[in-house]
């Protein structure tokens, strides 16, 4: 169930600008360790739906053992999402397997 989730590539956006880091393997979101795709998937898709539409909060991503830490919005991944997916030519956040999964009993649940 555990496998390495690296970050290989950085979509170019506004909310992007200047992160150059490649091919680092992500450890921890918000703290806590991230087991495997799916179960990033599902963390961050929850942290971005608690988010009230007024209000914001910020996701922190770290990274292997550089000590890398990269905070995002979740208001601007909610907001700038679909058009940084419309200018990069993708057409879903997602593959349709992860969407379509719903998280089981016990996974990941944020406060």
């Amino acid at each position: 169930d555990e496998q390495v989730v690296v970050l290989s590539h950085v979509l170019t956006s506004e909310v992007t600008s200047g992160f150059d880091h490649h091919h680092r393997i992500l450890n921890f979101v918000d703290d806590k360790p991230v087991r495997n795709l799916r179960h990033l998937y599902h963390m961050v898709e929850k942290l971005v739906a608690l988010t009230p539409p007024e209000g914001d909060r910020f996701l922190e991503f770290k990274f292997g053992t550089s000590n890398l830490t990269i905070v995002t919005s979740a208001r601007a991944a909610r907001v700038l999402g679909p058009r940084m997916l419309e200018d990069n030519a993708i057409s879903s956040h997602a593959s349709e397997d992860l969407r379509n999964d719903p998280v089981p009993l016990g996974e990941f649940v944020p406060q």
